[in-house]
């Protein structure tokens, strides 16, 4: 993907400054590649990931056809800027958050309390999500529940007969989530659930639900 605004450098890589017309055209580049997969979230939140065509996203976006093809070959490439842009500041959001803390079912407790909080507070985020599910790359709770099993904290058979589960449940849930349909604290519900189905022990799921989350968006 193109370099993003917040990446734009002003020297180069001697050292020596760049030039300034050369500054304010990355910088325009970056700007519109944004508002491109900005459009392209409300239109795979609202279409899916298979049904829209390119001329969705250049109505959307507002731009020139040629205009959007000086940045994306494809639909399929767009989606995947698009899933890595959305979920990169979650991720690193995340991971800052749980990376201190030791206790893999505790940190994978935070982890994925901390991704419905936001799918809550988000629901345009939360619809491109729940449709374009299998385009968003996150390994640190497969990992978690991996350690967790080796250590007999949780009580499952196999590490991604349980992620494929747990997975299908919290997308399900992101689907719901984004259509507006569902009751306060609903998240929490369902991770909850998730919990049980792991095989957590009581004591673990309490704490787990009674952790704070410090610095998730949304009440």
């Amino acid at each position: 993907m193109t370099e993003r605004l917040s990446e734009v450098e002003t020297r180069s890589a001697d050292g020596e400054p760049v030039n300034h017309r050369t500054i304010v055209g990355l910088r325009r580049r970056a700007k519109t590649e944004i508002r491109i997969i900005h459009a392209a979230v409300q239109v795979f939140a609202e279409q899916g990931i298979d049904a829209p065509v390119i001329d969705d996203f250049i109505k959307a976006a507002g731009i020139a056809r040629g205009t959007f093809y000086n940045y994306f070959k494809s639909t399929d490439e767009l989606l995947r800027a698009t899933s890595d842009l959305l979920s990169e500041e979650l991720i690193t959001r995340i991971d800052k958050e749980i990376q201190m803390i030791k206790d893999p079912a505790l940190r994978f407790g935070m982890g994925i309390r901390l991704w419905m909080r936001w799918a809550e507070s988000n629901p345009q985020w939360c619809r491109f999500v729940a449709r374009a599910w299998n385009s968003v790359k996150y390994d640190q709770p497969f990992k978690d529940i991996r350690e967790c099993i080796r250590k007999k904290m949780f009580v499952v058979p196999d590490a991604y007969v349980a992620w494929d589960v747990l997975s299908g449940a919290i997308r399900q849930a992101m689907f719901k989530i984004g259509e507006g349909s569902v009751r306060r604290n609903y998240g929490d519900a369902v991770i909850h659930m998730c919990l049980q189905a792991l095989g957590v022990r009581e004591e673990t799921k309490v704490q787990i639900m009674d952790m704070a989350l410090p610095g998730a968006p949304g009440p």
